[in-house]
């Protein structure tokens, strides 16, 4: 559900069966859980629910160590429908609609999945900043950031719905294994990240912030580097964001991929951030970049949630990674910022050499990881179409039937924002440069596929996707399903619009999780461990940021 995160170790998954609160982990402290790798730093929960309650969407609580007071905020950005909605909510007594879902009232078979993170859980410097997914086709497509007001380690999470929960809630933290070398860095004072040099091998790059700057203010933008590159003219970016109760988009040539909270924002905020770089280490055609980022606080003037798909234009391998504020050199002390290269727990590959329509991964031939519960198809792809882009969908079991796929979506192009649903989908997940788009530039997404192996419910999908240069393009948040309550047993991404993938385009299948003690091949290298109108100044005025 969260694109770019690195593998991730399986704690625990509880099954609801109509309980009005289900807690991860059951005894209630996650440092203390059997399973838990010493030195762990972030915490993941997925989740696929639906509630008792006779409605069609229920929005759930989510509230951290116990605490029912009301001390949570949140910001949040959706696709509902053709309405694009963003909302704040401060000083609420739990991290509501974070986990919406569907209803008793909803049709038999559909549960809603959803994704939380909470970087540098178990410090105790700030309050702890979420970051959230939520989508279902019949409901909406959800992105949003949170605060808990607690400098508290995290050591539970609670859903709570009257009506009863169903379904499974699965516990993880991130795999530190695969960070790089050094690749951690906790600011004890005022100062500046050190570029962080990544290793010469095939995969991605994952960036992890907790984050507050220096700025006399109480926003600031956050930029990447790649390659110490800091010329803003050589990047490429595409912003979807919610603040308050507005939502924008805009696109511009520079490398600000979000935002976070100063100085001058209230006490102890700080601002959660996740940000992948595809195909990095290639040298082939330019890599992607994708971040999801955000905060919330009381002041009127604080928070924003954003989704960023940008691309540095330059085809070089990426040999180091930085994240800066944009309008001052430095961060406050608690800051942090975690590196991971990212072979992942591929399961199979694809890299094109000549065109092709169709990429199929046949789960019956493939070894997936015992313990594997949730699969991420991710891709990185151009279309050879005589336009500036084209459709790549995703379908299961050899169903190419049209109706038998739906999908939300949530989308920024150029400025403008928009919101679709559709019950006829073809199993579309975004959309990719084609052969009028610029030179080099294709397009990444992944999808999310939980609980593939169930026939409990009708299998869900959840799709980010993005890509920059035309105002056809843009970055995209997708909540899907398949009218098909079967065990997902093949995977094919197709290229739309009777085209084909071009030479160069990437396709991996991967589980999102490292299971404990497994010790397969991992992207061919085993023991990967080891290898290791929105004018540009509108922008900061939406999100409290003045671009310098």
């Amino acid at each position: 559900m969260l694109p770019g995160l690195p593998p991730l170790v399986h704690l625990e998954t509880v099954t609801a069966s109509g309980a009005t609160s289900v807690t991860v982990p059951a005894s209630g402290n996650i440092a203390d859980h059997a399973n838990f790798p010493a030195g762990s730093k972030h915490v993941v929960v997925m989740y696929s629910a639906r509630s008792g309650t006779a409605a069609t969407e229920v929005a759930a609580l989510v509230q951290v160590n116990g605490d029912t007071g009301s001390n949570y905020d949140m910001q949040r950005l959706d696709g509902a429908g053709t309405d694009v909605l963003a909302y704040k909510e401060t000083g609420i007594v739990g991290w509501s609609q974070i986990a919406a879902m569907a209803g008793d009232g909803e049709t038999a078979g559909i549960h809603t999945p959803g994704a939380i993170m909470i970087p540098n859980a178990f410090a105790t410097t700030g309050y702890a900043a979420m970051i959230n997914v939520v989508g279902n086709h019949t409901l909406r497509s959800r992105f949003g950031a949170g605060t808990w007001r607690n400098t508290a380690a995290i050591t539970s999470m609670t859903f709570t719905e009257s009506g009863g929960l169903t379904g499974s809630y699965s516990l993880y933290v991130v795999d530190e294994e695969y960070l790089v070398t050094s690749g951690e860095e906790v600011l004890t004072g005022t100062s500046a990240f050190t570029n962080r040099s990544v290793p010469s091998q095939v995969g991605d790059i994952s960036i992890i912030n907790y984050l507050r700057s220096s700025r006399a203010s109480s926003n600031d933008g956050t930029d990447i580097v790649l390659n110490n590159d800091t010329t803003g003219s050589n990047y490429t970016n595409q912003f979807l964001y919610g603040a308050a109760s507005g939502s924008a988009s805009a696109q511009f040539g520079d490398h600000q991929i979000g935002g976070c909270s100063a100085a001058n924002a209230d006490s102890n905020y700080f601002s959660g951030q996740l940000t992948s770089v595809s195909a990095f280490n290639y040298g082939d055609n330019d890599p992607h970049i994708l971040c999801l980022n955000g905060h919330v606080s009381v002041s009127a003037a604080d928070g924003f949630c954003s989704i960023v798909s940008g691309k540095r234009n330059n085809v070089e391998a990426v040999t180091s990674v930085n994240i800066k504020p944009t309008n001052v050199s430095t961060f406050l002390a608690g800051s942090g910022q975690w590196v991971y290269a990212v072979p992942k727990s591929l399961i199979s590959r694809t890299t094109l050499t000549g065109t092709a329509t169709v990429v199929t991964f046949d789960l019956s031939s493939l070894t997936i990881p015992a313990g594997t519960t949730h699969l991420r198809l991710n891709s990185y792809a151009r279309s050879d179409r005589s336009a500036n882009s084209a459709g790549i969908n995703v379908q299961f079991n050899g169903d190419t039937t049209n109706t038998n796929y739906n999908r939300q979506t949530l989308v920024g192009r150029s400025t403008t924002v928009a919101a679709a649903i559709e019950t006829e989908s073809n199993g579309r997940s975004g959309r990719i440069p084609a052969a009028s788009s610029t030179a080099n530039e294709f397009g990444s997404s992944t999808t999310l596929i939980p609980w593939y192996a169930s026939s409990s419910f009708r299998q869900q999908t959840a799709v980010f996707a993005g890509a920059e240069t035309h105002a056809d393009l843009g970055v995209r948040l997708i909540g899907g399903d398949w009218e098909n309550t079967a065990a997902i047993t093949s995977i094919a991404a197709i290229c739309s619009n009777s085209a084909n993938f071009v030479a160069g385009s990437i396709f991996e299948l991967e589980a999102i999780t490292h299971p404990s003690g497994w010790s397969g091949t991992v992207m061919g290298v085993a023991n990967p461990a080891k290898v290791m109108g929105v004018e540009k100044e509108n922008i900061g005025k939406v999100m409290g940021v003045e671009s310098a």
